[in-house]
């Protein structure tokens, strides 16, 4: 059972799969479904610049495909880049914030996980990540 004193800190994964603004969506879509990731952060030099939510990848290609139905997959998303696509200034957690309010932001964003970061005077630096699998995993453990 996860205790409302237990912390991001103790649950964060340091591993975590991250891209950058200036990738191609084709490479994100690429890493996203090998990795079986709904969701990925995009950081710039570590820090936090975004969310990639893989339905949103979805729904553009579609309209940028009905946009060039003569031209190939490839022609068409050729220079699309990650920054077109990703959600800016995602909510993130930190260290010491509580998992019960971690799992409660994810709840309302409907989100399958949660960048965690440190607040940097460059911005907010990734440390990790948060997922709803850690957190059932605890609350069931």
């Amino acid at each position: 059972m996860v205790a409302p004193t237990d912390r991001v800190e103790h649950l964060v994964r340091k591993h975590y799969v991250a891209v950058e603004p200036d990738d191609g969506v084709l490479e994100a879509d690429r890493l996203m479904r090998m990795a079986r990731l709904r969701q990925v952060p995009v950081t710039r030099d570590g820090i936090l610049v975004g969310m990639l939510w893989y339905r949103d990848l979805l729904e553009n290609w579609a309209t940028r495909l009905r946009e060039a139905p003569w031209q190939s997959v490839v022609d068409a998303l050729d220079g699309f880049r990650v920054e077109s696509v990703m959600r800016p200034i995602p909510e993130a957690v930190l260290p010491g914030d509580s998992l019960v309010n971690a799992a409660r932001t994810m709840l309302r964003l409907e989100m399958g996980c949660l960048p965690a970061v440190e607040q940097t005077e460059e911005g907010p630096r990734m440390i990790g990540i948060v997922t709803e699998r850690d957190l059932l995993r605890i609350a069931y453990s």
